[in-house]
């Protein structure tokens, strides 16, 4: 989740940097077709504005209700009170400390309360660009589809985080791309798991090449 320290200088691009363009929209209603839970999931680097953006269409629906992963802690009670502010539910867990319980509250978040849970695959500190399983098993244990999406900016830049945390100039444009929705069957193995998460790693890739291009922006 976004660090609470910082949120007057999201806001402010949030304000200033407009989502001119999304992709992909008909990947969201196809996941959406059941009125399941889906689990919105996107790179680390990316999470600015992809969490805008998932935060202003759940506005919109009544089928989508946003879940987000927080710290049991200060800082973690902070963000609570500021996700609650925007509509989406705080679940109180860390991925880093007490991973297993946090795949509990993450599983009940979905089955019992059917709500979307948003994950960062790579997170909460790297490898960059490298799904872990969690993600994985979560979508299989609850029947729910990945939904992959990437933003792009026209302008700004990475900072030397080991997320290469993407920060738009203020008036930058951004673009959202939204990918094809991942099914993980209840009976995937060991093997295919693993094979689920590099494919879920390409999704994310493609969707991420193709956000910048949207956005005017080269790869670097």
């Amino acid at each position: 989740m976004l660090p609470p320290v910082i949120e007057p200088l999201f806001r402010l691009l949030w304000r200033t940097c407009p989502i001119e363009t999304v992709e992909g929209r008909s990947h969201l209603e196809a996941a959406l077709a059941d009125d399941g839970a889906i689990i919105p999931c996107y790179w680390h680097q990316q999470q600015l504005f992809c969490a805008r953006y998932l935060i202003e269409e759940a506005r919109q629906r009544d089928n989508l209700t946003l879940a987000w992963l927080v710290s049991p802690s200060n800082d973690g009670n902070m963000a609570s009170r500021l996700l609650e502010k925007e509509g989406v539910v705080p679940i109180r867990g860390s991925a880093a400390r007490g991973g297993a319980q946090a795949m509990r509250e993450l599983y009940l978040a979905v089955r019992r309360q059917g709500l979307s849970p948003v994950i960062t695959p790579d997170g909460p500190k790297g490898p960059v660009f490298q799904s872990k399983s969690g993600v994985i098993g979560i979508a299989k244990l609850t029947g729910a589809p990945l939904l992959p999406l990437a933003a792009g900016m026209a302008s700004g830049m990475e900072l030397r985080s080991w997320d290469r945390f993407q920060l738009p100039r203020p008036g930058s444009r951004m673009s959202i791309v939204i990918g094809e929705p991942l099914d993980i069957a209840r009976d995937t193995d060991e093997t295919m798991l693993a094979t689920a998460a590099r494919e879920l790693d390409e999704r994310l890739n493609r969707a991420s090449d193709r956000a910048r291009e949207l956005a005017g922006r080269s790869k670097t």
